[in-house]
């Protein structure tokens, strides 16, 4: 059988998810239920009773120590309770998980890898020397008409001058274009949350800030590197 597809917001009026004028919280109906949750379970990429369908929600609202996670994540490899390099990244550039593209995922998770491989332990101010954050901005359809969504958009890529430390593309050229659509709630509990509460906010305004923040401080890192 085919996989489900979203259905667009067919009502017309406010935006339930607003954030500002340009961007929202509005996913849409989710395509993940029980049945679907539990075929991530079997699989062996969620514990039991640790992953919550979202009903009829359009807007997330994570409650009970909960957050929004995409069932993408876990095709790119995304486990909980999840490598402490994780949350360090994301504190390191103030981003929340769910604001993440599943290439993220891809670019952290072999960057964990090179590392361990080659005998030393990543850390995010590493990571900071390494990788520069971006936005790719995505679109949704509320029922207020198209806005740049706040989930999904951030991805990783090598700063120019260290592509010599990181020579292979680490994503995927393209994800199944409904991803977005199939979204849950996942517990907190070791999954590299902030103590924020609620959706994540627009990335757009300070990311570009704290880049070079994290170029700034931790380029002297990468003096000791040597893969």
């Amino acid at each position: 059988m085919a996989p489900r597809k979203p259905n667009p917001a067919s009502a017309k009026g406010p935006d339930p998810g607003r954030v500002d004028d340009d961007s929202t919280a509005f996913l849409g109906v989710s395509l993940m239920d029980d049945v679907e949750l539990a075929k991530l379970v079997c699989s062996g990429a969620l514990v039991e009773g640790q992953a919550f369908a979202p009903g009829k929600a359009v807007v997330p609202k994570p409650i009970d120590n909960r957050m929004v996670v995409f069932a993408v994540f876990f095709v790119a490899g995304l486990r909980f309770p999840c490598n402490v390099l994780l949350p360090e990244i994301l504190r390191l550039f103030q981003v929340e998980l769910p604001q993440l593209s599943p290439s993220a995922l891809v670019r952290i998770a072999i960057f964990d890898w090179a590392c361990q491989t080659s005998g030393f332990k990543p850390n995010a101010e590493l990571f900071g020397a390494i990788f520069f954050a971006t936005v790719n901005s995505k679109t949704v359809i509320t029922p207020a008409g198209t806005k740049k969504t706040v989930f999904g958009s951030v991805n990783f890529n090598v700063r120019p001058e260290r592509s010599d430390l990181w020579p292979v593309n680490a994503a995927m050229s393209k994800w199944d274009r409904h991803w977005m659509a199939r979204w849950f709630y996942h517990s907190v509990a070791g999954a590299g949350r902030s103590r924020r509460t609620g959706n994540p906010r627009s990335p757009w305004t300070a990311l570009w800030r704290r880049d070079l923040f994290c170029c700034a401080k931790f380029a002297p890192a990468l003096a000791a590197v040597t893969w």
